[in-house]
C-alpha cells in the first residue's frame, strides 16, 4: 500500500528538541532584521552593525566556465557578496533550492495545507556542518541514535563528542537495514538495549552508501520510513550522494514519501560542483529552520560571497543544465569506479571480496582471509598508498577489528593505481 494512502503521524516537534535548543534565542538584531523584507530607499538602516558597501575594495568579478562561458557579476551582486547575510541564505539561491526539492522530491507534507509545520530550506556551509547542527539541535547527552552498521565515519567523529548513544543496527544486507530486524529492536528495545533510551532519531545514507557504495532499493526506504513512522522516529537522510547514481531514473527519496513531516534531508553541492564552495541545504519541517537558524546567528553561517557565486552558475544553467551536469559527472564515478573495480579483479580477486558501488565514490572491501585490516591498511600507508581501516566506520561499542578496507575511487588515476601494483 502507498504511504501517502494511510494516516500521518505528526511528530511532536517540540518533544525532539535539545535541551540547548530551547535555551537558544534570538538576538535583537536577527529578530529586526530576517524575518522580514527591506524596502528599498524607505527603511533606515541603523539596526546592525553592517559597513558601508562603499568601503568594499572589489567590485566585480568574472567566472570563466569550461565550455568558454563567461558570467559577468557585477557591483550590485558583489555589494550583496560582500556584506553579511540572511541566516537562511541568499533569497534567490533558497527559491532556486525549494524548486529543485519539489522537482526531484515532491515531498507530500509540502502540499499538505493542514501539516502543522511546513516544510522549509536552509542553506548550509555544507551538508556535515548541517549534520553536525541537527544533532546539536535534537540530542542531549546520553539521547541515542540509530544508524545503519558500517557508518558515515566523521558522522561519528561529530556525534560521540556529544555523549550520545550511537547504535549501529546489526542487520544490513545488500539493499539497506534489514527491516524485520529493525522492527524487533524496537519493539524489544528495553529488553535488547536495557541501560539505553530508545532512540529520537534514524540517520543513514540510502544514496552510494558511505563506506559501502550501496543504494537502498525503493521498496526498502518505504519499509524503513513506515517502522520509523510507527515507532516515532525522526528520520535523518544524509543523501550527499543522490545526484551520483549511477542507474536512472533516479530512485525515490524518503523525503518524497514523507507524508508525516518526520524526514530531515541534506543535500550538497560538495559532490557535484565542487567541495570549495562549502554549501550544502537541509529540507526540513518549517520549525525546525526556524530553530536551526539560532545555531547560524553565530560564524556557522554560510559565505555570502560563496552564495553569489554559485547562484550566478545556477541562474546561468536553470534546473535543466544542472541536472545535466549530474548526469556528466554521474558518468566520471562510473568509470572510476569500473577501473577500480577491474584493476582489483584483476590483481586481488584471490584475497579480497567487493559489490559493485550504485552511487558516489566508495567501494567496500572484504579481506578474506584476516579479521583485521589495520596492518594492511597501515603496511600500504608505509608504500604511499592511503586507505581507511573499515573498523573506523563501526558505530560507537562496536568491535575494534574489521576485515573491510574503505577505499575511494573518485580522484585516483589508472598511473596512480599502477603504482599500487607495483608498490603493494
Amino acid at each position: 500500500m502507498e504511504l501517502t494512502n494511510r494516516t500521518e503521524k505528526y511528530p511532536d516537534y517540540e518533544k525532539y528538541l535539545s535541551k540547548l535548543a530551547l535555551r537558544r534565542k534570538k538576538s535583537a538584531t536577527a529578530s529586526g532584521h530576517d524575518d522580514r523584507k527591506p524596502v528599498p530607499g524607505q527603511d533606515v538602516p541603523l539596526l546592525a552593525g553592517h559597513p558601508h558597501a562603499d568601503i568594499f575594495p572589489i567590485i566585480g568579478t568574472e567566472l570563466i566556465l569550461k565550455d568558454g562561458t563567461k558570467l559577468q557579476i557585477g557591483e550590485d551582486q558583489m555589494k550583496v557578496a560582500l556584506q553579511y547575510g540572511s541566516l537562511k541564505g541568499l533569497p534567490e539561491l533558497k527559491e532556486w533550492l525549494i524548486e529543485l526539492v519539489k522537482r526531484l522530491h515532491d515531498p507530500p507534507a509540502w502540499k499538505n495545507t493542514s501539516h502543522p509545520s511546513k516544510l522549509d530550506v536552509l542553506v548550509t556551509a555544507g551538508s556535515l556542518a548541517a549534520i553536525a547542527t541537527t544533532f546539536e539541535l535534537i540530542l542531549d547527552e546520553g539521547d541515542t541514535l540509530l544508524t545503519q552498521n558500517p557508518t558515515y565515519q566523521t558522522m561519528l567523529c561529530v556525534g560521540e563528542p556529544l555523549g550520545i548513544n550511537i547504535v549501529g543496527l546489526p542487520d544490513v544486507d545488500a539493499h539497506g537495514p534489514v527491516p524485520s530486524s529493525l522492527r524487533e529492536l524496537l519493539q524489544n528495545w528495553e529488553d535488547k538495549k536495557p541501560n539505553i533510551p530508545r532512540p529520537k532519531a534514524f540517520y543513514f545514507v540510502p544514496t552510494g552508501d558511505n563506506p559501502r557504495g550501496i543504494t537502498w532499493s525503493e521498496d526498502r526506504r518505504r519499509d524503513i520510513y513506515q517502522i520509523c513512522h510507527d515507532f516515532d522516529l525522526l528520520i535523518l537522510e544524509d543523501d550527499a550522494y543522490y545526484l551520483t547514481q549511477f542507474k536512472r531514473p533516479l530512485p525515490k527519496t524518503l523525503l518524497s514519501m514523507d507524508v508525516d513531516g518526520r524526514v530531515i534531508r541534506f543535500d550538497s553541492f560538495s559532490k557535484v560542483l565542487a567541495p570549495g564552495f562549502r554549501l550544502g541545504f537541509i529540507t526540513a519541517p518549517a520549525c525546525y529552520i526556524s530553530k536551526l537558524t539560532l545555531f547560524y546567528q553565530t560564524s556557522r553561517a554560510v559565505s555570502p560571497y560563496n552564495q553569489v557565486i554559485i547562484m550566478s552558475l545556477l541562474r546561468h544553467w536553470g534546473h535543466d543544465r544542472f541536472l545535466k551536469q549530474c548526469v556528466h559527472v554521474t558518468q566520471t564515478y562510473k568509470q572510476k569506479a569500473e577501473s577500480l573495480t577491474s584493476f582489483l579483479q584483476k590483481y586481488m580477486s584471490d584475497v579480497a571480496e567487493w559489490n559493485k558501488p550504485e552511487a558516489g565514490m566508495f567501494l567496500w572491501v572484504k579481506l578474506k582471509y584476516l579479521n583485521d585490516s589495520l596492518p594492511v591498511v597501515t603496511k600500504c600507508l608505509e608504500k604511499g598508498v592511503l586507505l581507511v581501516n573499515g573498523a573506523s566506520n563501526i558505530p560507537h561499542g562496536g568491535s575494534l577489528i574489521s576485515p573491510f578496507i574503505r577505499m575511494a575511487y573518485s580522484k585516483a588515476t589508472e598511473e596512480q593505481m599502477d603504482r599500487v601494483r607495483k608498490k603493494c
